[in-house]
């Protein structure tokens, strides 16, 4: 077991930036990349990576209880802090290590389309640990609106109709990846289709209302369509505003609106997954520092992290994940990196960035009721 190194005990005397910096470059290789049978998991595994870099307590601190409790009930998410070592037959062997916890058999064994990204990122132990942890908290409380009270009602609430609880099923009790879906259309605005996905819509004779909260990280599963001779265009998916709005007394009644630019939240494109688009295909994994560069790892570069795609090659019917974190970069600031990784001089814009963040590192975005 010497081999299976936990980075946060294991090098517990190096600086913060050092151990985010071992955990965002060692990327499963080896025996461990095993082609597209394993890139569903090496691409899980990177994902989960480059949120831990982006988050500090609790999950840097291994023994807190809440931290325990959530990586036994979900392996992947202890197996993502593991540095593995050089040799070949113990990377091996904490892969089935991994399959036999979540599994309860070897990699081998396990059925080939559990293995695909889009299985394992809304799967059951995901949904109930990390999506349910409070910075990807997406939604508010999910509420309706009661005719002949006039008031709005929980989803909870005894008298919700059937309908009512229908629509919401798919959010409830925690999003995933695969419950938040959006279209990818060439000339599209990024702000609007998310921002879409929040306000008064109509439900059979109901109202209901969808209300954003104020994550650190936000989510959405994207289907490609509309492309033919106009591509998709990669720098229209690095930020996006939320509008998180607020509830306003309308004629005595409490309504949710948009609110400008007081409620606006700027988030940064952190990674992208795209999906197999064949059961025998590749799952594809592009991670993003806080500055848009693209991160690649240590050594070589693995098949699932392939520089050969690019946004624009994508094809209608083709899918995507993408994750995004709360920026603090300048307002409307393009990074002046390309999609995929180049070494370009950053120094000035970085600089720009830091000097931008020691006004905004302090924000906290509480829990908004």
């Amino acid at each position: 077991m010497a081999s299976f190194r936990d980075v946060r005990e294991d090098h517990a005397n190096e600086s913060h930036d050092q151990l985010r910096d071992k955990v965002l470059t060692f990327w499963p290789n080896g025996k461990h990349d095993l082609g597209a049978s394993t890139s569903g998991i090496n691409c899980l595994i990177v994902l989960l990576k480059r949120i831990y870099v982006s988050m500090n307590e609790p999950l840097w601190n291994k023994h807190d209880e809440s931290v325990k409790q959530m990586e036994d009930d979900n392996p992947f998410m202890a197996h993502a802090w593991l540095l593995l070592g050089l040799s070949l037959n113990t990377i091996g062997v904490a892969l089935d290590n991994l399959t036999v916890q979540v599994w309860g058999k070897k990699l081998d064994n396990v059925a080939p389309e559990d293995l695909h990204f889009k299985n394992l990122v809304s799967h059951a132990r995901m949904q109930t640990t990390l999506w349910s942890m409070p910075q990807f908290n997406l939604m508010l409380d999910h509420l309706w609106w009661q005719q002949d009270t006039r008031r709005w009602r929980r989803l909870q609430h005894k008298a919700t109709p059937t309908e009512v609880k229908d629509y919401f099923a798919k959010w409830h009790p925690t999003p995933t990846p695969d419950s938040v879906r959006l279209d990818a259309f060439p000339g599209m605005s990024l702000d609007v289709e998310v921002n879409k996905l929040f306000g008064e819509f109509s439900v059979g004779e109901f109202t209901v209302l969808v209300r954003p909260d104020a994550p650190s990280f936000f989510y959405a599963t994207f289907t490609v369509k509309d492309v033919g001779q106009e591509k998709l265009d990669f720098n229209a998916f690095r930020r996006f505003t939320l509008e998180v709005g607020k509830s306003v007394d309308v004629d005595g009644v409490m309504r949710w609106q948009r609110t400008g630019r007081p409620g606006q939240m700027p988030y940064n494109l952190m990674a992208i997954v795209k999906y197999r688009d064949t059961a025998d295909g590749s799952d594809l994994i592009r991670v993003y520092d806080d500055f848009g560069n693209n991160s690649i790892p240590v050594g070589k570069l693995p098949d699932y992290a392939s520089p050969e795609w690019r946004m624009a090659d994508m094809k209608n019917g083709d899918t995507f994940l993408a994750l995004f974190v709360y920026s603090r970069m300048p307002p409307k600031s393009r990074p002046p990196f390309p999609e995929v990784y180049k070494n370009v001089d950053k120094t000035e814009f970085c600089e720009q960035s830091r000097f931008f963040s020691k006004f905004s590192a302090g924000r906290r975005v509480r829990k908004r009721e």
